[in-house]
């Protein structure tokens, strides 16, 4: 009995836990998209953000502007 239930049941399972589960959905979505898309985004941001503080008052004052007009604009429509 324990043979045909582990032919039946435990097999398959081991078998897709590791080859689609781990391999696939871990290595894949998991580890690729969640965990390196971090990553890449977390970058591309500071990457932004540091060419945007360059230090110019006016740049400041200009993304001051830009940013209460949007929330205005926002609020009011």
């Amino acid at each position: 009995m324990d043979e045909i239930y582990d032919a039946l049941f435990v097999r398959p399972l081991v078998w897709l836990s590791d080859r689609v589960l781990w391999r696939v959905v871990d290595k894949a979505v998991v580890d690729g998209i969640f965990v390196h898309g971090g990553v890449f985004a977390s970058r591309w941001i500071g990457r932004v953000g540091s060419r945007i503080q360059n230090g110019q008052i006016g740049v400041y004052a200009v993304l001051f502007v830009i940013g209460a007009v949007w929330v205005l604009h926002t609020i009011l429509s």
